[in-house]
């Protein structure tokens, strides 16, 4: 779960109801959405940065990207289909429909495509 206001992600055990932190770098992060990737690992978008982000929960390893659309983007939404990261920016174009793709664990640099979306080919 994101916490509004705080710079951290919680996962929450489902039997004791104990919630494990996991801090995010930089106070000014606001998270948005997250979505959970079919390894268990964590994908969100940190809206205040203009960033994409990425949670091992195993590791506690945390790597954040920029977004195309750059600091001003504010990226909304993100979702993981098929292993590709799906989001949103809604600072630039709120019908952009950017897609992310995880190449050898790392983030590919996308692509404008002709229809203004972003795409890793």
């Amino acid at each position: 779960m994101a916490f509004k206001g705080e710079n951290a992600i919680g996962q929450v055990d489902p039997t004791t109801l104990e919630v494990n932190y996991f801090p995010l770098p930089h106070e000014d992060t606001f998270i948005r959405r997250l979505d959970i990737a079919s390894d268990g690992t964590i994908w969100y978008v940190n809206s205040s940065r203009g960033k994409l982000g990425h949670l091992g929960l195993n590791t506690g390893e945390v790597r954040e990207w920029d977004s195309p659309g750059g600091l001003k983007s504010h990226p909304f939404a993100i979702a993981v289909i098929d292993a590709i990261v799906w989001y949103n920016k809604s600072g630039q174009r709120a019908d952009s429909r950017p897609t992310l793709g995880l190449i050898s664990n790392r983030l590919a640099a996308p692509q404008m495509l002709t229809d203004g979306s972003y795409r890793c080919l």
